[in-house]
């Protein structure tokens, strides 16, 4: 098992991503041309974010790098910037992203303004012990903790000693919970549990899901994106499974899309679907995904790719 896999394992997956600056409905991304133009601040280019972290000698080190998109095959990062990061999430002109420590209890989420910039430093840092995966919106982030098994609701902009809105209690085994969010429900995969809980916005303080599928295959990354479809990876299934939205109980995937390696972080844009496979790689997949479908592109040679985020 790979040194992530020490926290619980890591399922770092995060996306539903809302174009920058938008004032539209929380947590839908809206379909863009190739750039994201708004009148509130600059224009945006289409890219990729992908976390990167690892444990070495008890030591979690690791940074974000940005891609320009479409993503092409071997591509460069354009940006990188430093932050032991399992989680990344884009929303409102800022990324959001979870941050290790080598002490979980010690572990905290992070803010940094876009476009980003080589070296950039965090704007706002908030501790939470335990933080994983994350989501946002326009107007909330929310953050998993492994550790406590939940996930918090933080309302957006971030400021220095913010405290959650409202936490929800995750059902089953504390083995981290990647997280999604849409413009009426929160997602959370429970790699541990094998399941995916449906939570009602807003999100209330203790509630339950109003919706569960069980029985799944180490589901460790959720999207969604604006055509009403939910992207749910599992690790050892290799696979990609595609859900029509909004799920039903013991809703079966409309499709399975079979990878060439782990599944693990997932995001998704107006055309594209990403993939991390956390040992180095993420692949690229043309929407509408298709069983059998090859990657569009792939990047390789990363240090422990673990979530996604895209600016479409």
């Amino acid at each position: 098992m790979t040194s992530a896999f020490k926290l619980g394992p890591l399922a770092i997956v995060i996306p539903a991503f809302l174009s920058a600056c938008s004032t539209g409905t929380p947590g839908v991304q809206v379909p863009q041309a190739p750039m994201s133009q708004h009148s509130c601040c600059q224009t945006l280019p289409r890219t990729l974010y992908v976390a990167l972290g690892e444990k070495i000698s008890n030591r979690y080190q690791g940074d974000v790098s940005s891609y320009a998109l479409p993503l092409t095959n071997g591509e460069s990062p354009s940006t990188t910037f430093s932050g032991a990061s399992l989680g990344v999430a884009a929303a409102s002109a800022r990324i959001y992203v979870t941050n290790a420590a080598s002490n979980p209890a010690n572990n905290a989420f992070l803010s940094y303004k876009l476009p980003s910039t080589n070296g950039e430093k965090d704007q706002v840092r908030i501790g939470l012990a335990g933080a994983y995966a994350i989501a946002a919106s326009a107007k909330v982030v929310y953050v998993s903790s492994y550790t406590a098994n939940t996930i918090s609701a933080y309302a957006l902009p971030l400021v220095k000693g913010e405290t959650p809105e409202s936490t929800v209690t995750i059902p089953g085994a504390a083995q981290g919970n990647a997280v999604a969010v849409d413009a009426k429900h929160l997602y959370a995969a429970n790699y541990g549990a094998g399941t995916l809980s449906v939570y009602a916005l807003p999100l209330q303080n203790g509630g339950s899901p109003s919706l569960s599928l069980s029985g799944l295959n180490t589901p460790i990354g959720v999207a969604v994106d604006t055509s009403k479809h939910l992207y749910l990876t599992s690790y050892f299934g290799n696979s990609v499974a595609v859900y029509s939205l909004p799920l039903t109980s013991g809703e079966m995937p409309s499709t399975t899309l079979a990878l060439p390696g782990n599944a693990f972080g997932v995001a998704v844009d107006a055309t594209s679907l990403y993939v991390s496979n956390f040992h180095d790689t993420v692949w690229a997949y043309q929407l509408p995904i298709t069983s059998g479908e090859s990657p569009s592109a792939t990047i390789s040679g990363l240090a422990h790719p673990n979530g996604l985020s895209a600016v479409p």
